[in-house]
């Protein structure tokens, strides 16, 4: 099967498509055959050798991508849920991915069967899904503790995590705020966003002590930024693992203490039946801004890169 890989840390260019043995099944695995596969921040923090010494020492060359859609082709000897033949979306728990290939391996629990009926471009979209919106839901619900009629400020609102962040506190009940780019404040608003803030502007323009939760996933701010904006209960929550977010996280696991969190996002079948049910309802739809072919995967791998994607990126692989 073709997969994409890189031999060196680097650029764009360092990605190709090999060839490698198709994934076997454990007993609690299945094997899906993707349709299409998310391009994800992470993909591209991995490429450039990031964690290479802590949490991402596997061996080069190494395989990528975090969530996809696609078909199921083999199943496990403990499965019982799933079967060949179910269309499905899934993000995997393993560290550095597997997505970006023509098949890959998950356990079951890291899988949402999809209804049978949906047509090939739901299929398709629904690939956008589980990391940014497992990512969103987590750091709002379960870091940020959000609560309906609360308020939370989302930084970095109109990117891949950001824009389903926007949405799922809406859908939480939440009243939601945005900081993104000036040009971008009209598409937050029209997801749910009350106010949207010009990042360029920094945060002396935001409203002092009035948010229980300050979301940050931009990656180029820090809780000090925010601090003035909270309320004395009030919480940030960070998906970028600096190490002020790391040792913020710590001690909140170890003295509950802590104002700072750090999300660590965990696929799981529940979290994504979540996201599928609102998605259904019409509360959660998927902005993706470009889906690529296969064979331009280096360009996907730029625009995200650049850090200015209105919501997500795809790529097409079956």
């Amino acid at each position: 099967m073709k997969i994409l890989t890189y031999r060196n840390f680097g650029s764009a260019d360092v990605l190709e498509w090999s060839d490698w043995e198709l994934p076997k099944c454990s007993n609690n695995s299945v094997v899906i055959k993707l349709t299409a596969a998310s391009v994800n921040p992470k993909d591209i923090l991995l490429r450039k050798g990031k964690f290479s010494r802590t949490l991402a020492r596997d061996p080069l060359p190494r395989s990528c991508g975090m969530d996809g859609s696609g078909v199921i082709v083999d199943v496990g000897h403990d499965i019982q849920k799933l079967k060949v033949g179910d269309k499905v979306m899934s993000m995997t728990n393993q560290f550095i991915g597997c997505m970006h290939a023509e098949y890959a391996e998950v356990k079951e629990n890291e899988v949402f069967k999809l209804p049978d009926d949906i047509d090939d471009l739901t299929l398709q979209t629904m690939a956008a899904m589980p990391l940014a919106g497992m990512t969103a839901l987590q750091g709002l619900r379960d870091y940020g503790q959000l609560l309906a009629e609360q308020k939370v400020l989302v930084v970095g609102a109109s990117g891949g995590v950001g824009h389903f962040a926007i949405q799922i506190a809406v859908a939480l009940g939440a009243t939601v705020d945005g900081v993104c780019s000036a040009q971008n404040i009209e598409f937050i608003q029209s997801l749910g966003a009350k106010t949207g803030f010009d990042y360029r502007k920094g945060s002396s323009e935001l409203p002092c002590s009035t948010y229980d939760l300050v979301f940050d996933v931009f990656g180029k701010t820090a809780f000090s930024d925010y601090k003035n904006c909270l309320k004395s209960t009030g919480r940030y929550v960070s998906k970028v693992p600096t190490l002020q977010n790391i040792f913020g996280e710590l001690r909140y696991r170890a003295f509950k203490s802590s104002k700072i969190r750090l999300v660590n996002v965990w696929s799981n079948t529940q979290d994504m039946s979540w996201l599928f049910e609102n998605f259904r309802k019409g509360a959660l739809k998927p902005t993706i801004s470009n889906v690529y072919e296969a064979d331009q995967m280096k360009q996907a791998h730029c625009q995200i890169e650049s850090k200015h994607t209105l919501g997500k990126v795809l790529i097409r692989i079956g």
